[in-house]
C-alpha cells in the first residue's frame, strides 16, 4: 500500500508477508506509521537501518542509500554429497544426487531472483537439465554454488536522489544467445534452444539519450525461448517481445502506485503511457533498425512478423490506431541501440569467463549504469 501528500507525491509505501511489515517513508510523515498501523497491531520488534525481511538483508546508509543481500541464505546451503569415483562426466548421477541437486538448485535459483541476476543463466540452464542430470551436471553445481557463497556479499544497490522518482524512465534490457541450449520435457531432449535474458529498472532521465545515469533494478528473468527461433534475429525479436510486454505491466504499476491509474480503466494502456516513459534496450543493431524504419518490411516467417509488428505498434500508433508521421511524435516509447560490450543481460543468457558478468556485477553494486563501449581487451 501506498500514501500520497497533498501534491500527490507518495511519501509512504508499505508491503506485508504473513505477519512481518516492512515499510518506508519520508521522515516528516513516518509519524502516520506508528498512528495508523501500531494501534491496529501488536509489533514484537521494531529494526531499522539493518534487517532481515522475507529472507533477504535490507542496510540503509546515512545518505538513505540501500543494499539488499541474501549473503545469511546463500551460506547455509550445503552442497551436493557425491564422489566421481570411475565413473565418467556423462554417466547419469544416481537417483540420490538428483533429489539433492533439485535442492541446491532451487536454493541458490531462489537467491539468484532475489538479489544476484548475475547467477540466473547458470541456475536456469542446471534447472533445465536436474531431471536427467550426470555427473558433469553435479559437477557444476556444485562449482556454481561455490561461486555463489564465495561472492555472498555483492547484492543490488539503490542509490539515494540520484533521480525524482516522479520523473524516472523505466528501461526494459533484453538480450537472447541463439541456438546453444537444450529443452528438456519428460526426459526427452529437444536441441538447439534459444536463451533470452531481460532486466527491468528505473532510470534518471539521462539514459533516454545520454551515455551514463543512475538505475535501480526492479525485477530479471533468464529463461528458454519456447519457440524454435531459426536465426538469431528471432531470438532477439522474442527477448525483447518478452522486455518489453513486463515493463508495460510495469508501467501500469508504477502508475497506479503514483495514484494515476484507476482499477478498470479502459486506456490504460494510453494513461499509463503519458504518465512514464519506457526505453527498451538492446545490442540487435537489425531489431533496432527493423523497428525505427518508417517502413514496415515484410519477412517469410509469419509468426516472426506478428512479433515485429507488435513492437513497432508501440513505437509508431498513436492509441487510437492511427500512425505518426516521425518517430518522435508524442513518444512515450523507444527502442535504443547499445553496443555488445555495454550489453549487462548477457550474463543472463550465456555462459563465459572470470569476468564475464564483470560489468552486470559493477552496475548492481553501484547503481550506475555506463553506456560507453568497452574495447575487447577490457
Amino acid at each position: 500500500s501506498d500514501l500520497h501528500d497533498d501534491t500527490g507525491r507518495i511519501v509512504i509505501m508499505a508491503g506485508a508477508h504473513v505477519d512481518d511489515i516492512i515499510w518506508a517513508a519520508d521522515p516528516e510523515y513516518e509519524y502516520l506509521i506508528e498512528q495508523n498501523l501500531f494501534q491496529d497491531f501488536q509489533l514484537n520488534q521494531i529494526e531499522q537501518g539493518h534487517f532481515r525481511f522475507c529472507g533477504r538483508e535490507y542496510t540503509q546508509y546515512d545518505d538513505f542509500s540501500v543494499c539488499v543481500t541474501c549473503k545469511n541464505n546463500t551460506e547455509k546451503i550445503l552442497p551436493i554429497s557425491f564422489r566421481k569415483g570411475i565413473r565418467s562426466v556423462e554417466d547419469k548421477a544416481t537417483a540420490s544426487e538428483i533429489a539433492q541437486a533439485r535442492s541446491v538448485i532451487g536454493s541458490i535459483a531462489w537467491i539468484a531472483r532475489q538479489t544476484r541476476p548475475d547467477l540466473c543463466y547458470k541456475t536456469s540452464r542446471l534447472q533445465s537439465v536436474v531431471s536427467i542430470a550426470k555427473v558433469k551436471h553435479l559437477t557444476e553445481c556444485s562449482r556454481v554454488l561455490t561461486e555463489a557463497q564465495a561472492t555472498a556479499n555483492v547484492g543490488i544497490y539503490f542509490k539515494s536522489g540520484e533521480f525524482d522518482f516522479d520523473e524516472s524512465i523505466l528501461i526494459s534490457i533484453s538480450d537472447a544467445s541463439w541456438a546453444n541450449e537444450d529443452k528438456i520435457i519428460d526426459d526427452h531432449i529437444f536441441p538447439r534452444r534459444s536463451q533470452y535474458g531481460r532486466i527491468q529498472c528505473l532510470g534518471h532521465p539521462n539514459l533516454w539519450d545520454g551515455e551514463h545515469g543512475t538505475i535501480h533494478f526492479i525485477g530479471w528473468k533468464s529463461g528458454i525461448i519456447n519457440k524454435m527461433c531459426r536465426s538469431t534475429f528471432r531470438a532477439e525479436t522474442q527477448g525483447c517481445c518478452y522486455a518489453m510486454e513486463a515493463g508495460v505491466a510495469l508501467r501500469a504499476l508504477i502508475t497506479e502506485l503514483q495514484g494515476k491509474r484507476a482499477r478498470h480503466d479502459l486506456e490504460w494502456e494510453e494513461n499509463c503511457a503519458s504518465t512514464i516513459k519506457h526505453l527498451w534496450m538492446t545490442d540487435c543493431e537489425s531489431l533496432h533498425s527493423y523497428i525505427n524504419n518508417p517502413s514496415a518490411a515484410s519477412t517469410e516467417d509469419k509468426r516472426l512478423e506478428i512479433d515485429l509488428e507488435g513492437l513497432r505498434e508501440y513505437i509508431w500508433e498513436y492509441p487510437d490506431g492511427s500512425l505518426k508521421d516521425y518517430i518522435t511524435e508524442d513518444q512515450h516509447d523507444k527502442i535504443r541501440w547499445i553496443d555488445t560490450s555495454t550489453m549487462i543481460c548477457d550474463p543472463l543468457t550465456k555462459a563465459g569467463g572470470p569476468n564475464f558478468a564483470q560489468r552486470l556485477v559493477e552496475t548492481m553494486q553501484t547503481g550506475s549504469l555506463d553506456l560507453e563501449a568497452r574495447s575487447e581487451e577490457h
